[in-house]
C-alpha cells in the first residue's frame, strides 16, 4: 500500500500532498471527479471525508509549505542532518520529510551529500 501511494503521490507531483494520512488511513484533500466510469451526463463527484468539495484543497499548500519552513528551519539550527534525524526531530513521517526536501533541493535551499544510509541534507548559505 504504501509503495502505491508513493506512486500516486509522484503521479500527482506536484500536488503529491493532496493525498494524506488520516486517522483512517489515507486521504485526499482535493476533490476526485471521476469521468467516464458512469455515463449519466454528469461527473461523478467523491466529497472529502468530512467537508464539502473545494476548488483548491484546503490547507495542503499550507501544510507542505509549513513541513518545508520546519525542515529549512531545522537545518539551519542542525548545520547536518539525515532524512530519519528530522523525521523524529520534527515528528514529521520520512515521506513527509522527503518530500519537503526535495522541494527545498529543487528551491537550491538545501544541499544533498552522501547516498543511501549516507545521505545527509544541510542548508545553503544565502
Amino acid at each position: 500500500m504504501r509503495t502505491t501511494i508513493h506512486r500516486l503521490r509522484t503521479f500527482l507531483e506536484p500536488r503529491g500532498e493532496w493525498v494524506t494520512v488520516t486517522t483512517h488511513g489515507y486521504g485526499l484533500a482535493a476533490p476526485v471527479h471521476v469521468h467516464g466510469a458512469a455515463d449519466h451526463g454528469e461527473p461523478l463527484e467523491a466529497p472529502l471525508a468530512g467537508e464539502e468539495p473545494l476548488d483548491e484543497p484546503r490547507g495542503a499548500r499550507g501544510e507542505a509549505a509549513l513541513a518545508e519552513a520546519r525542515v529549512h528551519d531545522r537545518l539551519i539550527r542542525a548545520g547536518e542532518a539525515s532524512v530519519p534525524d528530522l523525521a523524529r526531530a520534527l515528528s514529521l513521517s520520512e515521506s513527509t520529510v522527503l518530500r519537503a526536501l526535495r522541494r527545498l533541493l529543487g528551491a537550491k535551499k538545501v544541499a544533498r551529500s552522501g547516498a543511501a544510509r549516507a545521505t545527509r541534507y544541510q542548508a545553503r548559505a544565502r
